[in-house]
């Protein structure tokens, strides 16, 4: 998630030619739906990387959901569990 915005829907990737860096090229990669639902209160975090189910049709990126209201979780059960999905990997030369 960018974490230069306090609870940002975006979620941004940096890339380095080694592991220590330098880091940049920072590219945005998905926006959260979720995110500011149920007025304002649902927040997105934790963004995660699982590399060992990377496939053909990309990496395997986590994400949580969360609101400021615990009780709304009580209500709606679909909002407090992780999200996941498929970011397009484009190979460099």
């Amino acid at each position: 998630m960018d974490t230069s915005v306090p609870f940002s829907k975006e979620m941004v990737a940096y890339f380095a030619c080694s592991p220590e860096g330098p880091w940049g090229s920072r590219t945005h990669v998905y926006d959260t739906p979720e995110s500011g639902g149920l007025g304002g209160n649902v927040f997105t975090y934790g963004a995660v990387a699982h590399p060992e189910f990377t496939d053909p049709t990309g990496l395997l990126v986590s994400y949580d959901v969360n609101t400021f209201t615990g009780a709304q979780n009580y209500r709606s059960v679909s909002l407090y569990r992780p999200r996941f999905l498929r970011v397009r990997i484009i190979a460099f030369p």
